[in-house]
């Protein structure tokens, strides 16, 4: 059995670019906004630092947004 020997992380889009304003764009063409209230700004943080699990997360949107699926907000 090989063994690991390095392993590197990517904090910040060093390596990956994750294209954070196109991924934005898509989330507010989603959820018909033109801006993100308090409410879901918090939450995606709390998310992102893994305060709150993915089913957490995706219930916060499928209760706030009660017109569209799970399936859709993932």
């Amino acid at each position: 059995m090989q063994k690991i020997k390095t392993l590197i992380f990517d904090f910040g889009d060093v390596f990956i670019n994750l294209d954070k304003e196109g991924a934005m764009q898509n989330a507010l063409r989603l959820f018909k906004l033109d801006t993100f209230d308090d409410a879901m700004i918090t939450t995606n943080i709390k998310y992102e630092i893994g305060k709150i699990s993915t089913l957490e997360f995706i219930e916060f949107y499928a209760s706030k947004f009660q017109n569209l699926t799970k399936n859709q907000i993932i």
